[in-house]
């Protein structure tokens, strides 16, 4: 099966009101979807974290008319937690209901940028892989981040990579490239995947950026 990280890139009326309030101010980062649970009479109850001003965002989320329910709380450091419970009706393209189709998965969390975009991470067989790109609206720009086998790696940093990267890091750890005394050089993983020197060196040289990049993130 396929692991897949997407960007949307949401036009201003295809994006939820807090996800709009987090854009227009300077009070939401990191901003996140850790769960989401459709109810029966329509609408979601959802699981958020970000990092900010808990007061300010619980005095949007209270003007939201959708909102039928919601509790904010403090977490740790400069994290805030929040419960809602939404009613917000089904727009189609737009929202995550548009991922859920059968055979795919979406992977939490779901992040709220605050240029207006959400990232997320989608897992099933290679078959079903282009639904994601194909469910949104036609005024939503998708970029794919990265598509690789999903496994030991798919939901942790090596997750960002892509196949070539994974194989490439995959064989320079086999090798000996990472021990302390190097035991391997870039051109002894060329050879094994099949590459020049420069090329896997290069390939090295991405997953590394990726991987710490998102050690940092988390």
């Amino acid at each position: 099966m396929k692991y897949v990280r997407a960007r949307f890139d949401m036009p201003p009326d295809g994006r939820h009101p807090m996800h709009q309030f987090a854009v227009e101010t300077d009070v939401v980062s990191e901003y996140e979807l850790l769960s989401a649970w459709p109810t029966p009479s329509g609408g979601a109850t959802l699981l958020l974290r970000f990092v900010g001003d808990a007061d300010a965002y619980r005095a949007a989320l209270g003007d939201v008319a959708s909102v039928v329910d919601y509790h904010v709380s403090a977490g740790a450091g400069d994290a805030v937690y929040v419960y809602v419970r939404d009613t917000q009706e089904y727009t189609p393209g737009y929202t995550i209901a548009d991922l859920l189709e059968p055979g795919l998965v979406v992977v939490p969390p779901l992040v709220f940028h605050t240029d207006g975009s959400v990232t997320g991470a989608f897992v099933g067989p290679p078959e079903h892989v282009q639904s994601v790109v194909e469910a949104v609206a036609d005024d939503v720009s998708v970029s794919v981040e990265a598509v690789t086998t999903y496994g030991r790696h798919g939901d942790e940093a090596g997750g960002r990579l892509t196949d070539r990267q994974f194989e490439a890091v995959e064989a320079a750890v086999d090798l000996g490239y990472y021990r302390a005394t190097r035991e391997a050089s870039a051109e002894d993983v060329g050879d094994r995947l099949g590459c020049s020197a420069s090329t896997a060196a290069e390939h090295l040289r991405r997953a590394e950026a990726t991987v710490m990049e998102r050690v940092v993130d988390q």
